[in-house]
C-alpha cells in the first residue's frame, strides 16, 4: 500500500510557492512614498536606497531616493520633492523577502503612484 502512495504522489503536482510581489506604492507627502509588499520585506537588502528608482512619466525626471525603512510588508522610500499628480513609477530591485530570501517576481518590479507635491 505504501508504494502505491508514494508512486501517486509522485505524479501530483507540486503547488508552487506564492510569489513574493510589490503590491502597491502611494505617495505619502511630498517627499515620502509607502510601497506594499506581499510578505515581509527582509531589513538588509529592503533598507537599502539604491534597490529602488523613481522616474517620471516618459522616464523623467528621476527622483532620487535617499532613505528606506523597512515596516513588516510595507517600505517608507524618501524621495526627491515630488510635483503634485505627476505620476511616477517605481522600480524596485535586489530586494528579498523574509520567507526564504524570496527574490520578488519579475512581473512585479514596478507599480505607479500620484506625486503628492506641497
Amino acid at each position: 500500500m505504501r508504494v502505491i502512495v508514494d508512486k501517486i504522489a509522485k505524479l501530483l503536482p507540486v503547488p508552487k510557492a506564492a510569489a513574493f510581489k510589490l503590491s502597491s506604492a502611494t505617495s505619502k507627502g511630498s517627499t515620502s512614498v509607502e510601497l506594499t509588499f506581499s510578505e515581509e520585506v527582509d531589513t538588509t537588502t529592503g533598507a537599502t536606497a539604491k534597490n529602488y528608482s523613481v522616474k517620471g512619466a516618459g522616464g523623467t525626471p528621476t527622483l532620487d531616493v535617499s532613505k528606506a525603512d523597512v515596516k513588516g510588508t510595507t517600505v517608507i522610500i524618501t524621495t526627491a520633492a515630488q510635483t503634485n499628480d505627476k505620476e511616477y513609477t517605481v522600480t524596485v530591485s535586489n530586494v528579498k523577502s523574509t520567507t526564504d530570501a524570496k527574490a520578488l517576481d519579475p512581473a512585479s518590479i514596478t507599480a505607479k503612484f500620484k506625486g503628492t507635491g506641497e
